[in-house]
């Protein structure tokens, strides 16, 4: 079974130092702080983008594959993390959540309110994904509250989320924003 309460506090301080990271070393503008995971192959990269780069990404695909542009109340933006300026600036392991995919026919996953999910393990990737998904979410939204973001400089739109690979599970909004939107608003 996966315990994600576990997960909270090494997915808490991999925000947390990212956020150090960013302010310590000077880091240009940042427009995106996302956290893409990939929740049966057990790992999670917080991915950061600046304002040219997502510009830069919009121009480029726009015409060719709207999907990976994000669209929200303050324009149009790269919601493709892998795309980020840089799409691998800290990242968190997890082997159980690997295993347990693996392993068992029936994956077992406690989330951190103690209900425990089971998925068939014939129910596909999304349907193993959308507890992690859920988690990740709340992560984000735990810095925004505790204000753990007012360091990065930013321009006037900061953007948060949350991209799990090949998979329906996609959101980000607007730090500040009362509205975050649907689950999977990219």
């Amino acid at each position: 079974m996966i315990y994600l309460r576990n997960a909270v506090a090494p997915l808490r301080s991999l925000v947390g130092d990212t956020i150090v990271s960013l302010m310590e070393l000077g880091a240009p503008e940042v427009s995106c702080i996302a956290l893409h995971a990939c929740p049966w192959a057990g790992w999670v990269i917080v991915s950061v983008d600046t304002p040219e780069n997502s510009d830069r990404h919009v121009q480029e695909w726009l015409t060719r594959e709207p999907d990976w542009i994000g669209r929200d109340n303050h324009g149009k933006f790269n919601a493709s993390c892998a795309d980020f300026a840089f799409p691998q600036w800290a990242m968190a392991d997890f082997p159980e959540w690997r295993r347990e995919y693996q392993d068992a026919e029936l994956a077992k996953v406690e989330q951190p309110n103690g209900e425990v999910i089971i998925i068939p393990g014939d129910r596909g990737d999304d349907a193993f994904n959308e507890p992690f998904f859920r988690l990740l979410v709340a992560i984000l939204k735990h810095a925004e509250e505790e204000n753990d973001l007012r360091g990065v400089k930013a321009p006037s739109v900061l953007r948060l989320g949350v991209r799990c690979v090949d998979s329906e599970f996609s959101q980000f909004w607007t730090v500040g924003d009362q509205e975050s939107g649907p689950p999977n608003a990219a």
